[in-house]
């Protein structure tokens, strides 16, 4: 410090005492656009050109799963509706998405959990409701 917040005064002496404070605040995460080039090959085995889809990669969608996900816990674990969840998206991501896909997010994010609530079921015999 190099003056004192009271009075001004820049004779200040350190007298040994720290204290600590801890404060909690929200990081808004940034949005990253990820570009997805897939190879094709020709298989000759099955005789059909392939490609494998990227870490992360929802084919045929321009909104990501970390995002579908929010959108999904925002409409059904904090029960706001989808017109203010496109809002929030579009004011604090610069995200457009379709209010009406929302319903849908849930619908995927289902399929795609599918197989570990399976595993889980399995493992701790628990049944579990959706």
């Amino acid at each position: 410090m190099k003056c004192c917040p009271e009075c001004g005064s820049y004779d200040l002496t350190e007298c040994g005492k720290t204290d600590e404070h801890i404060q909690e605040d929200i990081v808004l995460p940034k949005v990253e656009a990820m570009l997805y080039r897939r190879h094709h090959y020709y298989c000759k085995n099955c005789q059909k050109v392939v490609s494998a889809k990227g870490k992360d990669e929802l084919e045929n969608s321009y909104i990501g799963p970390k995002a579908k996900a929010f959108a999904a816990f925002l409409r059904y674990g904090i029960k706001i509706s989808e017109r203010d969840v496109k809002i929030l998206f579009e004011r604090a991501f610069n995200l457009k998405i379709v209010a009406s896909s929302i319903a849908g997010f849930r619908g995927q994010l289902k399929r795609a959990g599918a197989p570990l609530y399976r595993l889980l079921v399995v493992r701790k015999r628990v049944r579990f409701i959706f």
